[in-house]
């Protein structure tokens, strides 16, 4: 399923069958709502537009001409701000996919593509037992010690989906490069991060539907995964978390035959409303 996990890097442990799966996000996939974002930038461009004709030919010479002027000076406005915000997003979706051809080479060559753009998050590291497990060797970089991750039980980088993997590349240096094959994973949930008083946090799953999840656990049959704290620069969505879990639940749900994964024994089905 892995090559190894990357330095500075150690998943916690399996210790029971995964949780059942969520049922599917609701609504349309990323690439449908970027599609409609772009529609509703055209159908307000060609509004606008309508709008200072009709209003040119209600108007004299005089007030025709002023009136044309304070339109074209505020759709001048407009038409800039909309741009920037364009580029600021086609430069994240650049910049995107930059980052994913630049660590991750052997997927590009192999026929993955970014699903969406990245985002920013954390990983967390499981500081218990396990922490001092041998790691792969075969990276040309200096590996994170046992001690700094105890103080730092996370790792800051970023969170990439594309059609077959769920990646992830930070800390100093770039160093934990780590690909998660969708076909592996088993579940996907929504959970909530809970401050302590000591370093490490405590993680659960959202204990109910109407809480807002901060975070996302991963399942596989080897180890689970937990990422937090999402951001994305392009900021579509309040809810960053809830946008991350789309992206992917809905790219796993197209690299496996069926959800739920068939011939796996799912710990038993909760009867809370987020199942139903």
């Amino acid at each position: 399923e892995y090559m190894g996990w990357p330095p500075g890097y150690t998943p916690f442990q399996v210790t029971g069958p995964a949780p059942y799966p969520l049922p599917k996000p609701e609504g349309p996939s990323p690439q449908q709502i970027r599609e409609i974002y772009r529609q509703q930038a055209l159908e307000q461009q060609r509004t606008q537009e309508a709008k200072v004709q009709a209003d040119l030919a209600g108007k004299g010479k005089g007030a025709a001409a002023q009136l044309k002027l304070t339109h074209m000076l505020g759709k001048a406005k407009t038409s800039v701000e909309e741009k920037a915000k364009a580029a600021g997003a086609e430069m994240n979706d650049e910049q995107a996919v930059k980052r994913f051809q630049q660590f991750f080479p052997h997927l590009v060559e192999q026929g993955d593509a970014l699903v969406f753009h990245d985002y920013k998050c954390l990983l967390h590291v499981n500081c218990g037992p396990t922490l001092e497990s041998p790691l792969s060797a075969s990276w040309d970089r200096k590996p994170v010690t046992s001690s700094e991750l105890k103080e730092k039980p996370f790792i800051s980088g970023y969170f990439l989906v594309s059609n077959k993997h769920l990646c992830f590349v930070g800390g100093p240096g770039d160093i934990c490069r780590l690909s998660i094959p969708l076909d592996s994973i088993l579940s996907i949930q929504k959970a909530v991060v809970i401050d302590t008083f000591d370093v490490v946090p405590y993680l659960i799953p959202c204990p109910n539907p109407r809480c807002v999840p901060s975070a996302i656990q991963i399942f596989t049959r080897k180890a689970n995964h937990y990422f937090s704290d999402f951001r994305n620069p392009v900021g579509m969505v309040s809810n960053k978390t809830e946008k991350a879990f789309a992206v992917l639940d809905y790219a796993w749900r197209a690299c496996v035959p069926a959800v739920p994964v068939p011939n796996y024994h799912y710990s038993p089905k909760c009867t809370c409303s987020c199942h139903q």
